[in-house]
C-alpha cells in the first residue's frame, strides 16, 4: 500500500470506531401522551398495534397467548363481584402521567363521578 492509501485507511478506520455498536448507546427520543396519540392518528402506528408508552418510550408489548388470555378472563370474571365499588378495566390504556400510558392486562380503578 502507498502512504496515501495507508493514511486514508487509518483515517476511515479511526472514525468507524466511533460508530455506536448498539442502539442502547444512542440517545432516546421521549414522547408525550399528546405526541403518542398524534402518531397513532397519523397512521404511523396502527390503533391495534401492540405498543404502549412507558416513561416517554414507545415499547412493543408481548403477544397475548391462549393461557395468558385465559388468566385475564378468569380475573375479569372474579373481579365482577366488586364492580359496584370500582371499575374493572381489561387490557385498556390508562394514562398515569404526561409520558406514560400502559395497557395493563387488568386494572382496578376508583369510580369517578363525571
Amino acid at each position: 500500500m502507498t502512504d496515501t492509501t495507508t493514511s486514508r485507511f487509518q483515517s476511515v478506520s479511526s472514525r468507524t470506531k466511533e460508530i455506536p455498536t448498539s442502539l442502547d448507546s444512542l440517545p432516546a427520543r421521549h414522547f408525550s401522551i399528546e405526541e403518542y396519540h398524534r402518531i397513532v392518528e397519523m397512521g404511523i402506528l396502527g390503533e391495534d398495534e401492540r405498543v404502549e408508552l412507558i416513561d416517554g418510550r414507545i415499547l412493543r408489548m408481548s403477544p397475548i397467548g391462549s393461557q395468558h388470555a385465559a388468566y385475564v378472563s378468569f380475573l375479569n370474571r372474579k373481579l365482577r363481584a366488586i364492580e359496584d365499588t370500582v371499575i374493572v378495566r381489561i387490557q385498556d390504556p390508562i394514562i398515569l402521567d404526561d409520558e406514560t400510558e400502559p395497557q395493563p392486562d387488568v386494572a382496578v380503578v376508583k369510580l369517578k363521578e363525571f
